[in-house]
């Protein structure tokens, strides 16, 4: 017998699936990496929050860049944080979890909307001991803006009548005509609810 679950209870199972992150170590050791989580999906457009923490164990030389790098044969790096904060202060203290003090820090890098959607890196350098760690994330691609879908539906191209955007074909041959703006426009309509 197969019990369904109340939306609600779907909904907050599914939120406490998603919203666990876990701790990732450098790759030298000397601080850990909440977020983002290795194979991550963000949206161009949106936010893709950085956040790291350390402990009183560092060494006082430890120094950190964040870059945000791109795969494949023209890949680019863009500076996320260069350097980024690495101060233990009382400001970015976790609250006391035994004998070490954690302290945390977290850059919310704002991804560029014509960011392509593709397989990207985000790239950890410790600076004093020239170690990278590097999660991989997946980007895609921004959802068209509800104004751009609006502004695409409503201006009739050349081969549409004035009163709509599809016309039946003057040989009476029963074919329907439809313009690329409105088929565009319901595409990018398609492509909107989807992403919802």
């Amino acid at each position: 017998m197969v019990r369904l679950l109340s939306l609600p209870a779907l909904g907050a199972l599914l939120y406490a699936a998603t919203s666990v992150s876990a701790l990732k170590a450098s790759d030298d050791g000397q601080f850990n990496i909440q977020s983002p989580n290795s194979f991550g999906i963000f949206v161009a457009g949106q936010i893709l929050p950085v956040t790291y923490q350390m402990d009183d164990s560092v060494a006082s030389s430890f120094g950190l860049n964040v870059y945000f790098a791109s795969t494949g044969t023209n890949a680019t790096t863009t500076a996320i944080a260069a350097p980024a904060d690495v101060t233990r202060d009382a400001a970015s203290k976790l609250p006391e979890s035994g004998s070490t003090s954690i302290y945390q820090h977290t850059v919310n890098y704002a991804l560029p909307a014509t960011t392509v959607a593709g397989d990207y890196q985000i790239i950890f350098e410790s600076t004093n001991t020239k170690v990278n760690t590097t999660v991989p994330v997946t980007i895609r691609a921004a959802a068209p803006s509800s104004s751009s879908i609006a502004s695409s539906s409503a201006s009739p191209t050349s081969s549409a009548k004035a009163s709509g955007d599809a016309q039946t074909d003057e040989s009476g041959s029963g074919q329907l005509t439809v313009s690329a703006s409105f088929l565009g426009a319901v595409i990018a309509s398609v492509a909107a609810v989807a992403a919802f």
